[in-house]
């Protein structure tokens, strides 16, 4: 793997998007998850699963913010034309 130079602001910015989005998403996730009913499982545990996940990852963005940045900005891009495929 090269050696990747960054400078520090925008390696603080990087970590402050992945801070950014892994608070916004345990505000809004976890408690739907923790107090949930069978119905609301029924219908948007899947949803809530996928976005329990990305918070996760998220969080380990904060921590290592140049491996992540692909789950970021660069996986989304590739997995879309893969679904949309014969």
């Amino acid at each position: 793997m090269p050696d990747i130079s960054v400078s520090t602001s925008r390696l603080y910015l990087l970590r402050a998007a992945y801070l950014f989005i892994a608070v916004g998403l345990a505000v809004m996730i976890w408690p739907r998850i923790i107090n949930h009913t069978t119905e609301w499982a029924l219908k948007n545990g899947d949803t809530a699963a996928l976005l329990a996940g990305v918070q996760v990852l998220a969080m380990l963005g904060i921590r290592y913010p140049l491996k992540r940045s692909a789950s970021l900005y660069g996986a989304p891009a590739n997995w879309t034309p893969a679904r949309w495929s014969p």
